[in-house]
């Protein structure tokens, strides 16, 4: 082979490698409480929409990062808005959302992408931190950290609404410090940051909480506040009450931004909020914001979509002429120097019913999984809809939890308690529970008697007792072998009289017994731990190493010794 064709082979190579070593968008720095952006050292304003059409006939939120043909026409129409950000309440780790995300980056495009999903969320009402959520998160970041678009992750939408749902924020804190670590273990570059309900009472307490003390790790990285109290288009910076949140966080040390605003007045959407956000009284304090929203399903849209066809309304214009605004750009990332400091936690009080010193602890497979094989009463081996079984379940734990202790599986708040099993999926902890139930009533069959649920009774554990979970080596769970006495619902020897003892089972059927031969990993957690995707990568993996794994210059670099390498090779060719 001549020196000739090995020259033409390496620019070919050139031409094909450039456009994977160098992404087409700019990765975002946050520096203090700014956004910048890496290459050029700018400040950075979020100018963006919501976007989420919903699917109101069908009961669910399709996935808009997964529908290519829907998501390449919108594109069009963000293209002409001139917008740089979307945000993203809904998606699917297991989808793929490899066309829609590349045309974003190409048209310079970044992602807010929500990670929690309908499916997986923290409860403001009976909030935990467990082993099925921190799963589905991470499958999320997983899914998304190859796209070099993704501009951060919200942990949480407006979980605190009001003083009764404050437990709720510790839970929440838990999520950003494991989610955090996570993303420094897997060596993913990207930030963690909350959506907050714009509620005076709520707001405050919520921000300084989720910016507050020594773990950094615990600290989300920007602040965004869902706003949508602009609404009449004749108010003012000032009576709008937007005076009133600027000046809330003069003082603080992350970014804030709008992640949500919106209203609409009777004679329509003018977004003088918008106008103002991106104006020179608040962009000393905010940087930017996020209009809510882009399809019209709530009445907040700038567009109709009917059949697969766009309509824009009056109020794309309106919103087009707001994110033509170009806020001041005096800042620059070499240059910023900021000296704020973090916020104080909030102390306990009636309004804020959360110690700040203590935090839930990390969940851990292994050890729920140890519970699961330490359980000698097993329910939930029925084949019934989920939400049918979750519901049985909280009935039948809801009445032992009146007459036994159930600290094992709860959480205190204001104490900073959090039981040793509260980390488990609800799932997991409803059959402990029910396990406990079982043993506290010297192991009476009639108390393992479930039959609108299934249920047996295991002779012989692979765990013998709950406390050997601490520190354990797991048994094979694909192989449980011969673990598996016979009992479902009732024992033939036991009498009616007998079979009525469990005062929470429902429908008790006569003496029905059914053999199981072994029990399987599948009926392990019923609710949590959904099967994992295997995903095709695509050519994004490649695309985004140089950029994720160190640094844009260094790609930068690299690029440029290529380029100058091949143009030598060119020039000696011709």
């Amino acid at each position: 082979m001549t020196l000739n064709i090995l020259l033409k082979l390496f620019a070919v190579f050139y031409i094909l490698v450039s456009p994977i070593l160098v992404s087409s968008i700019d990765n975002l720095v946050i520096k203090g409480s700014k956004f910048f952006n890496g290459r050029t050292g700018n400040q950075f304003f979020f100018k963006g929409i919501s976007y989420q059409p919903r699917s109101f006939d069908l009961g669910n939120n399709p996935d808009p990062l997964a529908l290519e043909t829907q998501c390449l026409r919108d594109i069009e129409y963000f293209k002409e808005l001139r917008i740089n950000t979307i945000r993203v309440y809904e998606t699917d780790y297991n989808l793929n959302h490899d066309v829609c995300m590349e045309a974003l980056e190409d048209a310079g495009i970044y992602v807010l992408l929500d990670i929690p999903s309908k499916s997986y969320s923290i409860n403001r009402v009976s909030p935990s931190w467990d082993t099925y959520l921190y799963e589905n998160f991470k499958k999320k970041i997983d899914a998304f950290n190859k796209y070099p678009n993704v501009a951060g992750y919200l942990i949480g939408n407006e979980v605190i609404t009001g003083n009764d749902t404050t437990p709720s924020a510790a839970f929440v804190k838990a999520s950003v410090r494991d989610m955090k670590l996570y993303m420094k273990e897997k060596r993913y570059e990207s930030y963690i940051g909350y959506a907050d309900i714009d509620k005076d009472s709520v707001r405050i307490n919520d921000s300084r909480y989720f910016d507050c003390g020594n773990d950094t790790n615990s600290k989300i990285d920007f602040y965004g506040i869902n706003t949508f109290r602009w609404c009449d288009n004749n108010l003012t910076y000032t009576t709008s009450g937007y005076l009133n949140i600027s000046e809330s966080y003069s003082n603080y040390d992350i970014p804030v931004l709008v992640s949500a605003l919106g209203c609409v007045p009777e004679d329509g959407r003018e977004f003088n909020d918008l106008k103002t956000i991106l104006g020179p009284n608040m962009t000393d304090v905010f940087s930017g914001g996020i209009a809510y929203e882009y399809s019209n399903e709530a009445g907040f849209g700038i567009v109709d979509i009917e059949n697969g066809l766009v309509t824009k309304k009056p109020d794309f214009e309106y919103l087009k002429e707001a994110l033509d605004l170009n806020p001041k750009n005096d800042l620059k990332l070499t240059t910023f120097r900021e000296s704020k400091n973090a916020s104080t936690c909030p102390s306990v009080s009636s309004d804020w019913r959360v110690n700040s010193r203590s935090l839930p602890p990390t969940p851990q497979k292994n050890f729920c999984d140890c519970v699961y094989w330490s359980l000698k009463c097993l329910v939930g081996t029925k084949d019934i809809p989920r939400d049918e079984l979750d519901r049985e379940l909280e009935r039948i734990v809801n009445y032992i939890c009146d007459s036994m202790n159930c600290g094992f599986i709860t959480s205190n708040t204001v104490d900073g308690y959090y039981g040793p099993i509260s980390s488990c999926s609800p799932n997991i902890r409803a059959k402990y529970i029910i396990n406990k139930y079982f043993i506290f009533n010297d192991e009476d069959p009639s108390y393992c008697s479930y039959p609108t649920i299934g249920s047996i009774i295991i002779d012989k554990t692979k765990v013998s007792n709950v406390n050997q979970c601490k520190n354990t080596t797991l048994p094979n769970q694909e192989d449980p072998g011969d673990q598996v006495i016979i009992i479902e619902n009732s024992n033939p020897s036991l009498s009616k009289k007998q079979l009525g003892r469990n005062p929470i089972a429902k429908n008790k059927p006569e003496n029905q017994v059914i053999k199981i031969e072994s029990e399987s990993s599948d009926v392990f957690d019923l609710i949590s731990s959904p099967l994992i995707n295997l995903r095709h990568n695509s050519l994004y993996r490649s695309r985004n190493l140089v950029k994720r794994n160190g640094s844009h210059i260094n790609g930068i670099f690299l690029h440029l010794i290529i380029l100058t390498v091949t143009v030598a090779i060119l020039f000696n060719l011709y």
